[in-house]
């Protein structure tokens, strides 16, 4: 399922990745795989905010994402950090591509899509999914459960004799609020037929008081998931 971006959903986003610090992690697990040469496509890119870790690890990004909004967002934050080697497209990422060294899909597209970016790739294709969709920021009986992907990706891949790595992870990346209106706004913003005790007992029971002004409530998540390094 698409994720769909709102201005809230976007500043919710961001203040998860600030706060725990996901992407820069994220950044550490693939940086051994890049080289500083290296140009590299991240298609369905959302606000960028993996790649704003990895300018400085390839020589040029190209960031793709269908939303006007979240090239919008990113766009600004290459201004304000002053990046000069990322370019945010806002195209269909299918149709925008074209040859690199690197190719990411993180989080984006189904796992029989990968094979639609093989022609693209002159070096690797890192692909990064969940391990479990498993979420800890609604109530369990609003959640939905997809079939995970992994077989299905490594079927492809050993029906096109292409070589990969696979290694699992574990990350933080929980949700900071800045009020106890900003948690419950959140929890019904993902489970928008939940109800209001719903909220407020599953706030009670998964929600940690921080100590901080800025952010005093937090839900706690690791973020379980697997990464392909696809070789060409």
């Amino acid at each position: 399922m698409s994720y769909i971006w709102t201005k809230q959903g976007i500043r919710w986003f961001k203040d998860a990745s600030n706060y725990t610090g996901y992407h820069k992690n994220l950044a550490d697990k693939i940086t051994p795989y890049l080289n500083k040469e290296d140009t590299l496509c991240d298609v369905g890119c959302g606000l960028g905010c993996l790649d704003i870790f990895l300018a400085s690890k390839v020589s040029q990004i190209t960031a793709i994402d269908s939303n006007a909004e979240v090239i919008k967002e990113l766009k600004k934050s290459v201004r304000e950090k002053d990046i000069h080697n990322i370019n945010a497209v806002c195209a269909d990422a299918e149709n925008a591509s074209a040859a690199h060294d690197i190719f990411l899909m993180s989080f984006f597209g189904h796992c029989d899509e990968i094979k639609k970016y093989f022609k693209y790739c002159r070096k690797k294709l890192i692909y990064i999914t969940n391990l479990s969709n498993k979420s800890n920021f609604y109530p369990k009986i609003y959640r939905s459960i997809d079939k995970p992907s992994i077989s299905i990706i490594k079927k492809v891949l050993n029906e096109e004799q292409i070589s990969y790595e696979l290694f699992t992870d574990s990350i933080e990346f929980g949700q900071p609020f800045r009020s106890e209106e900003d948690a419950r706004d959140f929890v019904l913003h993902n489970a928008p037929d939940a109800k209001l005790d719903e909220v407020e007992q599953f706030l009670k029971n998964r929600a940690q008081n921080t100590g901080r002004r800025d952010f005093p409530i937090y839900i706690p998540n690791k973020k379980q998931i697997e990464i392909f390094i696809i070789s060409f």
